[in-house]
């Protein structure tokens, strides 16, 4: 048991310390449809929280591509971490995308961390991509925390 000691105080150390969950309103959020090969399709999107009051962190967004309907289903979370183990505050982006369009649903999901130099250091604006449609587009999102 002694020999898990530094073990384990070196997994607790390289941890961040106590997030706190950021609460996004529909108005911070945006999505935008891009299509990769041309013609280049672009398509306005619609969101809307699931369900607020049991889960905040998922979006219904729908996406009018050329008359048609995209539909997809976002994990959206962001935590802002106040010191992490580079000793300043970071935040995690967790983007998880469940697409609805096609005949059979696929996921696409990614994590991204922020590190910031300084521990007061806060994020203002985010822009990040997920592959949807079989990589055939992606569901840009942009994320203002101001």
């Amino acid at each position: 048991m002694r020999s898990l000691l530094p073990v384990l105080l070196a997994v607790f150390v390289c941890l961040p310390t106590f997030s706190s969950a950021v609460e996004l309103k529909p108005e911070q959020v945006r999505f935008q449809y891009l299509g990769l090969f041309e013609p280049y399709v672009t398509g306005t999107c619609t969101h809307m929280l699931n369900d607020p009051d049991q889960n905040p962190f998922d979006w219904d967004v729908l996406c009018n591509v050329e008359g048609k309907v995209h539909r997809y289903t976002v994990h959206l979370a962001v935590d802002f971490y106040p010191k992490t183990a580079q000793g300043v505050s970071a935040y995690e982006i967790l983007y998880w995308v469940s697409d609805s369009t096609l005949a059979k649903t696929n996921h696409s999901s990614s994590t991204t961390w922020v590190h910031n130099t300084e521990a007061n250091n806060r994020m203002a604006f985010l822009e990040l991509s997920q592959g949807i449609e079989d990589d055939a587009a992606y569901l840009k999102l942009e994320l203002n925390l101001k």
